[in-house]
This record gives structure tokens, C-alpha cells and sequence, in this order.
């Protein structure tokens, strides 16, 4: 148990719950790069693998991530009224500079993308800085909320920094969050998975086919033009058929040069 709300039951739904958002995203991301909709789209066990892999590395980088910037804020903002919000709003200033750069890393070719990380660090630094340092009142009341918030906690023996995780709110803003990043996580791995893909599977009709998923008994496949072109027409191929006419499968080294689709 983390806090006074974030049980173990919560945690193990919420983790349950992202490797499943991950698999989803990572599959629809993956199939729409082939122009796929993701109407089509099926969790197997190979995308929770590989999803709860990606999901696994980006928690582990976040956790560094926000370690680092954590340490840094501590000195940088010691002997200043900073470091007293700092203190009272525990994980949430760390965590948020962390939800920034994290987004950069999955999103750095998408910058409309991460909206809510800019936008959420854009609201710290206004009312936690910026205002602060031009309205002495504003500066007071912001440090005497802090320090009664501390003396409280203090008093109940509560974790400072782990002060968001005795607030439900706090702990909803977190998840909230967290779901998000998820999501953001499974988007990445699925295009890079398309983008660096290199050996694929093939089907002996005429003109050959690429496999690029199933769904129920059939198989998502895409004809391959000259050039190793894709035709961004997708259709889907029967098992029973496949074995009528003596289909055969190969897997063979292929660079798409692109998705006409595109």
C-alpha cells in the first residue's frame, strides 16, 4: 500500500488495466501506419508481451527520470519560499516536469501530440513561480497553505513526499495521467514496430501478398507491388482458403520502401 487510498487492489487494476491500453494502442498504432483501421484490431499474447515489455522500460525510465529532476529541484530550490511548495506538494512539480519529458521522448516527432504535458507544466510554472514572485500576497498565502499542510501531515505522521497519495483527488489526477502516458506508450511502440519491421511474412498468390495481422480465422494481408511498395488496400485472407489453393507461407527480409496510402 502506497498512501492511504492507493491500495494493492488498486494497483495491480490500474497496472492490469495499462498493459491492456498499451496492447490496444500498440496494436491500432501498428495497423494504421499500413492504413488498417483499428475496427480491426485484436489483442493476441505476443502484443501483451511485447506491450508489457515497453510498458515495463517506460515506467523504469520514468522512475529515473523523475529521480533526477526530483534531486535537482531539491537543490535548486533550496533557501527559497520554492522549496516549502516544493515540500508540500511532494510528487506532483517532480512528476509533472517528468510527464514533459517523458512525452518528448515517445512523441518527438509529434509535438501536437503532448499538449497536456506542456500545458500542465506551462500551469506550474504560472501559479507556482511567475506569480508568486509578482504578487507578495498571493506568495504569503501560497506559503502559509504549504506550511500548515506540512505541519498537518507532520502531525499525522504522513510521508511529505507521498502527500498525493494520502488525496483521492491526488491519486485520480495520477492514474489519470499514468493512463494517459499509457497510451502514449502503446502509440510509440506500435509505429516504431512499423517503421522498423524489416522481415515479413508472405503468401504465394498471385500477386503475393504481406501478412500484417489476423483477426478471428483470417488474416490482414496487403498486396506487394513493385519497388517493395504496399498498396494501402488491405483485404482479408481465409484460413480454408489458403489451404484450397495450396498457399504457402515464406518469411523473407523485405524493405517497404512506402505505404501508398500515405
Amino acid at each position: 500500500m502506497i498512501g492511504r487510498y492507493l491500495t494493492d487492489a488498486i494497483l495491480i487494476a490500474v497496472f492490469t488495466a495499462s498493459v491492456y491500453l498499451a496492447t490496444f494502442q500498440y496494436k491500432i498504432a501498428y495497423l494504421e501506419y499500413f492504413g488498417i483501421p483499428a475496427l480491426f484490431t485484436e489483442v493476441d499474447l505476443t502484443s501483451i508481451l511485447i506491450a508489457t515489455s515497453g510498458l515495463v522500460a517506460f515506467l523504469l525510465v520514468s522512475i529515473f527520470v523523475y529521480l533526477i529532476i526530483h534531486g535537482l529541484l531539491i537543490y535548486i530550490t533550496r533557501d527559497t519560499f520554492l522549496q516549502t511548495i516544493f515540500k508540500d506538494n511532494g510528487v506532483s512539480i517532480p512528476a509533472m516536469f517528468t510527464l514533459v519529458l517523458v512525452s518528448g521522448i515517445l512523441y518527438q516527432d509529434h509535438f501536437e501530440r503532448y499538449w497536456i504535458a506542456i500545458v500542465t507544466l506551462i500551469f506550474l510554472v504560472v501559479f507556482y513561480i511567475l506569480i508568486p514572485i509578482i504578487s507578495p500576497h498571493y506568495k504569503q498565502w501560497l506559503l502559509k497553505k504549504a506550511e500548515i499542510n506540512l505541519e498537518k501531515r507532520s502531525a499525522q505522521g504522513e510521508i511529505n513526499f507521498l502527500n498525493i497519495f494520502h488525496n483521492p483527488y491526488g491519486i485520480t489526477l495520477m492514474i489519470g495521467l499514468f493512463f494517459w502516458l499509457t497510451i502514449s506508450t502503446g502509440d510509440f511502440l506500435g509505429e516504431s514496430a512499423a517503421l522498423t519491421q524489416t522481415k515479413y511474412t508472405l503468401v504465394s498468390t498471385t500477386p503475393p501478398v504481406v501478412v500484417l495481422g489476423n483477426y478471428k480465422d483470417t488474416l490482414l494481408v496487403t498486396a506487394l507491388g513493385e519497388e517493395n511498395t504496399l498498396s494501402g488496400e488491405f483485404r482479408l485472407l481465409n484460413i480454408q482458403e489458403i489451404a484450397n489453393n495450396g498457399y504457402v507461407f515464406s518469411k523473407k527480409n523485405i524493405e517497404i520502401r512506402r505505404v501508398l496510402s500515405e
